[in-house]
């Protein structure tokens, strides 16, 4: 759901996304996108992916629930990026298709590995709840996801 499409299609939703700002703010195109999102607050559409994708695994390592995600995010956590050999000893990445490199456990995987320590390391909230999280995240999100 958040994310797993080609890139063409993130790409129409965000032009949709940046008329809507624009009615929002009631400007013209002239205002900086980056500008806009200040204004209204919104994150563009591969940074909300990238929100939503590192929130749910955020709650998948914390809960160790459904099992079967946490096994398979454990271990793409663990494992990084495989390597094989080819046919002359060389090393290269083991070669993906587009559609699972679009996929939620290898883009939360990514994101999840590159998120400051700390920020992993924050306890969960009370009931669950996960505000400090979120706001951090957020925040780390807008500075590191184009």
């Amino acid at each position: 759901m958040w994310g797993g499409c080609e890139e063409y299609l993130l790409d129409s939703l965000q032009i949709i996304i940046n008329k809507a700002m624009r009615v929002i703010c009631n400007v013209g195109k002239s205002v900086k996108i980056e500008d806009l999102q200040q204004r209204t607050g919104w994150l563009s559409i591969r940074q909300a992916v990238m929100y939503h994708s590192l929130m749910d695994a955020r709650r998948v390592m914390t809960t160790r629930q459904p099992t079967y995600l946490h096994h398979k995010l454990s271990g793409a956590l663990t494992e990084g990026q495989r390597l094989h050999n080819t046919r002359h000893g060389a090393q290269q990445a083991a070669p993906r298709l587009a559609l699972i490199q679009s996929s939620w456990l290898p883009r939360a995987a990514a994101g999840y590995r590159r998120l400051p320590r700390d920020l992993v390391a924050l306890p969960r909230g009370v009931g669950g709840r996960d505000q400090a999280f979120k706001g951090r995240l957020r925040k780390w999100v807008v500075q590191n996801v184009n």
